[in-house]
């Protein structure tokens, strides 16, 4: 992770595993803090793309803690 990305999401936590096996497509598994898994195949995805996807959920769950009571 990038010091900005750790700025902007300082709860953000990054697991890798390395497969084994090399003819499955890459995947990319997030877990978020409410427990939606979010499975990204990022073969033919590039990173803007990635990040950009995992961002949108973590933007919805940052604006409810703002919000929260």
């Amino acid at each position: 992770m990038t010091d900005k990305s750790r700025l902007d999401n300082p709860n953000a936590v990054i697991n890798t595993k390395v497969l084994s096996d090399i003819t499955k497509e890459p995947k990319i598994c997030v877990t978020y803090r409410d427990g939606t898994k979010l499975d990204i195949r990022s073969g033919n995805k590039n990173i803007d793309h990635v990040l950009t996807l995992v961002n949108r959920h973590s933007r919805k769950l940052r604006e409810e803690e703002d919000f929260a009571p």
